[in-house]
């Protein structure tokens, strides 16, 4: 909503807390959790202290509630106080209903229900204080601003069933009235018994709320009669005070049938409905309400007027359109974290030649004699092959030549020193780290790297094993040769260089063959030993870089198939959730959840690690550390290390489609893809926005002949996003362009709120009917339930108690027999028999009366005589032809005032009448009937009433009215051979006569 007005929304008992609690959860979701500067407060007000935070609330109440606290016990309070003579209102036979503690509740007692409300007044008039103040002082900005002064919305919602809501609802109006006197617009929002009775269909529970429902709108339809010339005195919060205007300016009445005849099941679905109402009318829609008609506009002339009932019953109805763009974005998340899960845990088929593939570029492949890449890379065949042979000579002593040779085979010919080969094998680590990363972060990265690293860990075993079988068959052939020459090589040596005449040359060939050749091969076999421990040293470093690196990469991958099972349980879960929508609101997300298709080809493991900034997979320790670098990645987030916080990135481009995509974009395309479904669509909107109240006109009509529910002002509210063109100009929605939401009492509102991006409420307020209409009023059976408990609550030992709230107004009510039902039912009918009887008329003329002769069972036979009589009408039946007295007409001729209504037909001249004549001549006739009351007295006509129906012939008094008194143009006894819609008019006339309501209408005009 662009702009907010500043309203109050309070909650009376379960149902309205329920209510306020969702308004409050929308005002959270359309402006953010703090709503501190905004011109909004919520007030909760129940006995129940656990309602406070009732988990079933929309939302955090808790601020919000009204605290009691240091309440004495209400019974023994009322034992003392109405001893001091306070509670005068109250029952006495309902004292058996209180209780000891005020959180206890009411228990469907509304008399109780009011005592327990006026005992905590003071706390309830404190919080009204504070949430008025708040709401002003942030409404004087703007209208500093503005230069507007707007009254403070305040909506009250209850149930008019029990014993809370329906008790209090009258007494916190009331104290907004008293509290802020013209600074509040008071609209109160009442559920009916019907839906209470549909969920307890044993009533068990709900033995009291339809004799409670149809007495609370009795006392509200008293309270809003009050004017400035009859007003009415009331006690109420313990003051005195005089009510001279209607109690509430609006009241809409909530039924759980809708005008179309949809039930609705639970009070839960209508306050979804009342808390939409509540939400939209805190905006653009409250100022269009707010200049519509209120019970101030009504009073002024715009009321549908049955003397002398006011309309003020109001009737809403509201759904919504949504498109559940986050959820749908949510769902395509997890499969896309599902999608990440799946390609990080495959592997590809190749996989094993990788790290065949990484031991050669490394060189560390050992594999027979085609291999040898590590032992070449430590000690190469060139160096082996340039091993010299030991410096000794012939001329050496054999202790000498032995040590010689001992030095010689314990030397290291250029073998890398312990550092050099320290060094080789970090290297290898750091590539084999690289290598995994890299793999990491290539599609079936953990899959791939899990298999890599299980190769790798297989041939390096095999490179070891190899390395350490070499080593030692070197080692044993070292120690076979090194012996061989210890015992015998040395020992021929020196026999041969001892021989006589032995030359030079030949011991030098002596000394090569037997010492030198074998002390070289032994110190190359030395090397070839010494180069496979080193390889095998190696292998056994890498070994260990493997089996961490596996440890590390089998962790991750069990943390994936534990996510994995984790993710699928919450999307099946968000799927099955999605399928329920509130009886109110249409989601056009709710099937593409569950059929939603996921393109794999969105997902790039790539965007994954690159999601991770700075980080790497290696420092995620965790499973919920796992979660949350796939959740940010899939939810477009990337981490910011010099900020410290995930940023918005485009990772999933459905991710940000889903959340930014427009409603009004999706209904275009169902209307353009799918137009049957666009056509249900609509269809489905008419069903759920329908009024939630049924009216039933009983046959009522006023003065133009209109019934109620023909002269109810219906308008129809479209709540959406409004999109602007390059220029700036409002681009019309879909629906707007549409000819079935053409009709000029349907408004469309727009509003710039992010909110309303993928959201459309269709509000319709109805106003105004009386409350005798109210369709849930119209079984028998209601309102032999509210006799029933009038008469039973008169026992101080019946379990009913009485079902109104003050026992004064009740006695007051009860000596002016104020009814639901109007004292005039048809107006028309009313003024009708008063032109043709009881000298209500202008002028005195002489008509000829018929004498019948009548059966023994009083039916008139024919005609005995004639009887000239003197009457006053202002209806009469002269020559032939209906006639009215006009007294504002000119005189014409020899008839004076007396206007032809040009038929000889009494029905056809009572629809005349009644659609042509009364309009322009009702208020004439109306004060000269009260005058003739005042001068004459009620008693004359009554007596008048009396004589004419007392007659103790039958059925013959009927036939007297038409034979002596009305006077057509026929005798009651041909009029009823003949059957005509004559004898159907005379019967509806004397009903209206004989049923007493012509005199009360008559004792309701005099006041």
């Amino acid at each position: 909503m662009s702009s907010v007005r500043p309203s109050i929304y309070i909650g009376i008992g379960g149902t309205g807390i329920n209510a306020v609690a969702k308004t409050k959860k929308m005002y959270e979701d359309a402006f953010g959790d703090d709503l501190i500067n905004l011109p909004v407060r919520f007030v909760c007000i129940d006995y129940d202290k656990t309602a406070r935070t009732d988990k079933k609330n929309a939302t955090d109440i808790s601020d919000d509630f009204v605290q009691i606290k240091n309440i004495s016990n209400p019974k023994e309070t009322y034992r003392i106080q109405s001893e001091r003579g306070k509670y005068k209102w109250f029952f006495p036979q309902d004292v058996q209903f209180m209780d000891n503690k005020v959180s206890n509740g009411a228990a469907q007692v509304r008399c109780y229900g009011r005592f327990l409300t006026e005992m905590i007044m003071d706390q309830i008039e404190a919080k009204l204080r504070t949430a008025f103040q708040a709401v002003k002082s942030i409404q004087q900005k703007v209208e500093d601003e503005t230069h507007e002064i707007h009254q403070v919305d305040c909506h009250i919602v209850m149930s008019i069933a029990g014993g809370t809501g329906c008790g209090s609802f009258l007494n916190v109006a009331w104290a907004l009235k008293n509290l802020f006197p013209k600074e509040v617009n008071i609209i109160g929002y009442g559920v009916l018994f019907s839906v209470f009775r549909t969920m307890d269909v044993n009533m068990n529970q709900t033995p009291r709320v339809v004799s409670n429902s149809y007495a609370a709108v009795l006392d509200l339809d008293y309270l809003m009669s009050a004017t400035q010339v009859e007003p009415i005195t009331v006690t109420m919060n313990g003051k005195d005070g005089v009510l001279d205007e209607p109690l509430y300016n609006q009241f809409y009445v909530i039924d759980n049938e809708t005008e179309n005849g949809k039930i609705i099941n639970t009070c839960d679905a209508l306050c979804d409905v009342i808390s939409t109402c509540l939400f939209v009318s805190g905006g653009a829609v409250g100022d269009k309400l707010d200049s519509a008609l209120s019970n101030v506009l009504w009073s002024k002339g715009h009321q549908y007027n049955v003397s002398p009932k006011n309309g003020w019953v109001q009737g809403l109805g509201a759904c919504q359109i949504i498109y559940n763009g986050e959820s749908l974005a949510d769902i395509y998340a997890d499969k896309a974290a599902l999608e990440v899960i799946r390609q990080l845990k495959e592997s590809d088929a190749d996989v094993n030649q990788k790290a065949i593939v990484w031991t050669e570029t490394e060189k560390i492949r050992e594999d027979g004699s085609d291999y040898n890449y590590l032992t070449d890379s430590i000690y190469t065949p060139e160096k082996l092959n340039a091993i010299k042979m030991p410096n000794v000579d012939v001329e050496d002593s054999l202790t000498d030549l032995k040590n010689e040779i001992g030095k010689y085979l314990a030397s290291h010919p250029e073998f890398p020193n312990k550092s050099d080969l320290e060094q080789r094998k970090d290297q290898l680590k750091q590539d084999l780290r690289k290598e995994t990363t890299k793999i990491f972060k290539d599609k079936h990265g953990i899959g791939n790297a899990k298999d890599f690293l299980n190769a790798l860990e297989s041939l390096v075993n095999v490179y070891r094993g190899e390395m350490e079988q070499e080593a030692q068959e070197f080692k044993r052939a070292n120690d076979t040769a090194l012996q061989k020459l210890e015992t015998e090589s040395y020992k021929d040596y020196e026999q041969l260089k001892n021989k006589f005449l032995r030359k030079k040359s030949t011991k030098e060939q002596d000394l090569e063959d037997l010492i030198k050749t074998p002390a070289k091969k032994i110190l190359r076999g030395k090397m070839e030993y010494e180069r496979r421990i080193a390889a095998r040293d190696i292998f056994s470093a890498l070994l260990g870089e493997i089996n961490d690196l596996q440890k590390v990469v089998n962790g991750i991958y069990d943390k994936l198939e534990s996510l994995s099972k984790s993710f699928s349980e919450t999307l099946l879960s968000k799927q099955k959730a999605s399928v329920y929508n509130s009886l109110f609101q249409i989601d056009l997300s709710a099937s593409e959840r569950v059929n939603m298709v996921f393109d794999s080809g969105d997902v790039h493991i790539s965007d994954y690690f690159d999601s991770f900034g700075d980080r790497d997979i290696f420092s995620l320790n965790n499973v919920d550390e796992l979660r949350e670098s796939i959740q940010h990645f899939t939810h477009n987030e990337k981490f910011d290390a010099d900020r410290n916080e995930y940023v918005k990135t485009s990772y999933l481009r459905k991710v940000d489609e889903y959340k930014n995509i427009l409603l009004d974009d999706v209904i275009k395309r169902k209307k353009s893809e799918t137009p049957e479904d666009y056509d249900k669509l609509k269809a489905t909107i008419d069903t759920l926005d329908a009024r939630l109240l049924t009216i039933n006109d009983r046959g009522m009509q006023d003065a133009d002949g209109k019934a109620p529910s023909q002269k109810m002002n219906r308008v129809y509210y479209i709540y959406h996003y409004g999109q602007k063109d390059p220029q700036g100009n409002e681009i019309k929605t879909t629906f707007e362009n549409d000819k079935d939401f053409s009709d000029e009492k349907i408004f469309f509102l727009h509003s710039d709120s992010e909110y309303f991006k993928q959201r459309m409420i269709f509000y319709r307020s109805d106003f105004a009917i009386i409350p005798y209409c109210i369709g849930a009023f119209n079984d028998f059976i209601v309102e032999k339930e509210y006799i029933s408990a009038l008469n039973l609550s008169n026992s101080d030992t019946s379990d009913m108690p009485h079902p109104h709230f003050d026992k004064l107004l009740f006695e007051e009510m009860k000596k002016k027999d104020f009814k639901l039902k109007p004292e005039i039912k048809n107006e028309a009918m009313f003024y009708w028999v008063c032109g043709n009887i009881l000298d209500f008329g202008w002028d005195t003329f002489v008509e000829s009366a018929n004498i019948m002769e009548k059966d023994k069972n009083g039916i008139p036979t024919k005609v005995a005589e004639h009887e000239d009589v003197e009457h006053k009408k202002y209806i009469r039946f002269y020559k032939g032809k209906y006639q009215y007295w006009n007294a504002e007409g000119k005189s014409t001729g020899i008839d004076g005032n007396w206007t032809t209504i040009g038929t000889n037909d009494r029905k056809t001249a009572f629809e005349r009448f009644k659609t042509e004549i009364l309009p322009n001549v009702k208020s004439a006739l109306t004060n000269q009937i009260k005058e003739l009351i005042r001068i004459n007295g009620i008693g004359t006509y009554e007596q008048r009433i009396k004589e004419l129906t007392d007659n103790t012939e039958n059925r013959g008094c009927k036939f007297d009215y038409i034979d002596r008194e009305a006077i057509g143009n026929k005798n009651s006894a041909v009029l009823y051979s003949q059957r005509t819609q004559e004898a159907s008019q005379y019967d509806s006339e004397w009903e209206y006569i004989a049923s007493g309501e012509l005199f009360n209408a008559l004792v309701n005009l005099k006041k």
